[in-house]
């Protein structure tokens, strides 16, 4: 009798355990969907404040390049493809940015129920002093024409809701994330804490593509691109996607976020006084 339950309790608790290692997962996967959504919802605002709001605004200044279907067609079909792609870079921040020490402390406590307050407090400080130091490169753009004009209150929207965080969820938790994964996957095969020199080049690679990326909006503006108009670009946001990068590889997603926001409210306002 004693043999016997000795060989039925074996796999009772093999199986217990294997039970409570699968709800921690089910637990984990959970609260990965829950953060992504929450950074999704988020992320949609700068989607539909950039289609409903700055792309009238463009179509009516270039009515050349105008869509050939109704503007209401063509912006609702921007929206949605704008929503999928956003979808995509967040379920990518989620999965991977764990197993390489990248989070998003703010929308963390958001979906734990703690205190949103104590989670941007470590980020605020260094994520202003980031702005300070980063403004210079909206406002160079903005004066030269190279990007969107932020010279009145609903495009400075925009540039806040839509590059302050939208862009930092598709550039820095997207695809910053993914790029110090890959690294850390193949050069270091899953092991032992990601070093610095797979991170700096992920920070620096997608901070390249930031500014590569606002190419074809400087183009639509211009009409045309030079080399010297390439350089610029590229260079100038390069040099502000470093710094929105190891902002949140040191400090968290939303410290980046800041830094983006208020570089563009700080270029506005510097606009304001030298223009009156």
């Amino acid at each position: 009798m004693a043999v016997c339950l000795g060989i039925n309790l074996k796999p009772d608790r093999e199986l217990g355990r294997g039970a409570k290692l699968g709800t921690m997962a089910l637990v984990a996967d959970i609260s990965k969907w829950k953060l992504g959504g929450a950074i999704w919802i988020v992320g949609m605002i700068g989607v539909l404040a950039m289609t409903f709001v700055m792309l009238p605004v463009l179509i009516s200044q270039h009515p050349q390049r105008a869509p050939r279907v109704p503007v209401w067609v063509a912006l609702v079909a921007a929206s949605a493809q704008g929503g999928v792609f956003l979808a995509l870079f967040v379920w990518g921040g989620a999965v991977f940015s764990p197993r390489v020490g990248l989070r998003a402390p703010v929308f963390e406590a958001l979906i734990a129920g703690h205190s949103l307050g104590a989670a941007l407090l470590p980020q605020l400080l260094p994520g202003i002093i980031g702005g300070l130091a980063a403004a210079i490169v909206p406002w160079y753009f903005t004066s030269h024409g190279l990007i969107f004009e932020i010279h009145t209150p609903q495009s400075l929207l925009v540039a806040v809701l839509y590059g302050g965080i939208t862009e930092e969820i598709f550039m820095r938790w997207g695809l910053m994330t993914l790029l110090v994964w890959s690294g850390w996957r193949v050069l270091q095969r899953s092991h032992g804490q990601t070093s610095s020199a797979i991170v700096w080049a992920a920070i620096v690679i997608s901070a390249v593509i930031f500014g590569a990326g606002h190419l074809p909006a400087t183009h639509i503006l211009l009409g045309h691109l030079t080399r010297s108009t390439i350089a610029s670009v590229i260079a100038g946001g390069s040099v502000f996607g470093v710094i929105v990068g190891y902002l949140y590889r040191r400090y968290g997603l939303e410290s980046a976020m800041v830094c983006h926001g208020l570089s563009h409210v700080l270029a506005y306002a510097a606009h304001r006084v030298s223009s009156n």
